[in-house]
């Protein structure tokens, strides 16, 4: 039955978004974005005082990156977030960007989330954004943020 409605949802032309085993349409994907950064320049960044986290990160990031055994890399796991989806929406530093209104937490289940503010909020409901998707990856001395955005 599952392999039948997987088919049918092809043959009609609509896109799929795979949950499990269980195949249902999305909506149209208006922008992705990827960015990989080194742990250490992020480490690196942030140890030289010059207020550069006060000005990336919210204070709820700051007190999650903290509160783990490896801050850094959770510094550098939310700034990639916020650079991929800055990439996903099209829009570059020289346009008011403001970091602190792109905020990364973690949900009930364990899952990295963006939270939206101010001026990024807006944005995204003037583009059409509904629904945005986050993966995070951290290996060794990179990590990787991949955001993806739908209508």
């Amino acid at each position: 039955m599952q392999q039948q409605t997987r088919t049918n949802a092809i043959n009609e032309g609509n896109l799929l978004h795979f949950v499990g085993m269980v195949a249902k349409p999305v909506n149209s994907v208006l922008g992705v974005g990827i960015d990989i950064i080194s742990i250490d320049r992020v480490r690196k960044g942030l140890s030289d005082q010059s207020g550069l986290e006060a000005q990336l990160f919210t204070d709820t990031e700051h007190s999650f990156c903290h509160a783990t055994s490896q801050p850094a890399e959770q510094f550098a796991a939310r700034f990639a977030a916020k650079e991929a989806y800055l990439k996903a929406i099209g829009v570059g530093l020289h346009e008011g960007v403001r970091f602190r209104e792109i905020e990364v937490v973690v949900n009930q289940n364990g899952r990295s989330c963006l939270v939206l503010t101010g001026h990024m909020k807006e944005l995204a409901i003037a583009r059409g954004v509904r629904e945005f998707y986050l993966s995070l990856s951290i290996e060794k001395k990179l990590v990787v943020a991949v955001v993806i955005l739908t209508s």
